[in-house]
């Protein structure tokens, strides 16, 4: 059996304890993009094109670019 007075105690403690909440800062959710997706497709690209061919390597790099530069565009033009 619990002893009676160590469990209130804990729950004076418990309650005694100040708990500072702060007020959430209003969040604004990033849009929707395919930008992340297309990297990493980049990505995948540039590795397979290592074990096949330069070609796929090449479309991967050119991917990778657009994509990069695409991600953070829609993230400059999200900051305004």
């Amino acid at each position: 059996m619990k002893n009676p007075e160590k469990v209130d105690k804990l729950t004076d403690e418990a309650n005694s304890a100040k708990i500072s909440w702060h007020e959430a800062l209003p969040e604004k959710i990033p849009e929707p993009t395919y930008w992340p997706a297309m990297l990493a497709f980049g990505i995948v690209l540039i590795f397979w094109g290592l074990v096949s061919t330069w070609l796929i390597s090449l479309a991967g790099v050119i991917i990778t670019g657009f994509s990069l530069a695409g991600w953070i565009g829609a993230m400059i033009d999200e900051r305004d």
